[in-house]
């Protein structure tokens, strides 16, 4: 009884924030959520919510999964999640869950394209990527090691930094992965036994700013961005503090704002902040972890 009544709540939540079922209405609403700076995030207990940082609300989205990493897709009005080893969809307007992969190894990160079609998760200690193609309900494996991927705005491509190997040591190549090419991998700047190179952001539909580092040592690191298109590299400066450098940054989806978390020893929880990138500050929104802006 108490299920039916929870999973009642949960729909009348996502009727609520996303009424309507149709394309256009769907579009409307995930629109207004970007404008709104909503973003999910996990409570202590592995809950999931979405939070309005314009309007300061928060709901719960989805209760008593014990998420370990998850990812949600407004889009579809679903979650995808790993819970003991598994990947599973959560369909919160239908009810229904579907496990799409099972293993040993837990999915390290998982991540809807924006067009909400394609799910990409990363796998293993060598991080493999596999990407799930929701349409057609297969998957599609990359064989090399990734450290990082990021999706194009437009959904077709998966920027990634490939692990490779130089005489021995391991480096990192940023390539991308063209889903509308039949998944070719084409190589944009090569690491090296000396450098690593990873994928940072994506500045526009066309270029993307890519991370280059000294093997090793991602506190020395310059900025490059490259025209995926002509292949043209110049410097770029994302302008962040140091602490926002050693990982993929949670951008909203205007670059006003970065989401992070961190961890704080004296209360010993980790909280969610939001640094403002154009004024310099920071601020303090709630307890949580694994924020991520609404797509």
């Amino acid at each position: 009884m108490k299920k039916h009544f929870l999973l009642l709540i949960i729909i009348s939540l996502m009727l609520i924030i996303f009424p309507s079922c149709s394309k256009k209405e769907i579009d409307s609403n995930v629109n207004q959520s970007k404008l709104d700076y909503s973003f999910t995030y996990l409570d202590d207990s592995g809950n999931l919510h979405l939070y309005s940082y314009k309007k300061s609300s928060d709901s719960m989205l989805l209760k008593g999964e014990n998420l370990e990493n998850y990812d949600f897709n407004a889009n579809n009005n679903c979650v995808a999640y790993v819970s003991n080893g598994n990947i599973v969809i959560q369909d919160l307007q239908n009810k229904t869950n579907k496990t799409i992969y099972s293993s040993k190894s837990s999915a390290k990160k998982i991540s809807w394209s924006p067009d909400g079609r394609y799910l990409a998760a990363n796998f293993g200690l060598t991080g493999y990527v596999q990407i799930y193609d929701s349409k057609n309900d297969s998957w599609i494996k990359i064989e090399n090691g990734t450290s990082s991927f990021i999706w194009s705005p437009d959904s077709s491509k998966l920027a990634v930094g490939l692990v490779q190997n130089y005489s021995g040591n391991n480096s990192v190549t940023t390539s991308l992965i063209l889903l509308n090419k039949e998944n070719t991998i084409k190589t944009l700047i090569k690491g090296s036994e000396d450098f690593c190179t990873e994928p940072f952001y994506w500045e526009s539909e066309n270029n993307l700013v890519i991370r280059k580092s000294a093997s090793g040592a991602k506190e020395y690191s310059k900025y490059l961005v490259t025209n995926i298109n002509d292949g043209s590299i110049s410097e770029a400066n994302p302008n962040l503090p140091d602490k926002f450098c050693n990982e993929i940054p949670e951008f909203s989806y205007d670059r006003k704002y970065v989401l992070y978390e961190s961890y704080d020893y004296n209360e010993k929880s980790t909280k969610i902040y939001i640094y403002n990138t154009e004024d310099k500050t920071y601020k303090y929104i709630c307890q949580g972890k694994v924020p991520k802006w609404i797509k």
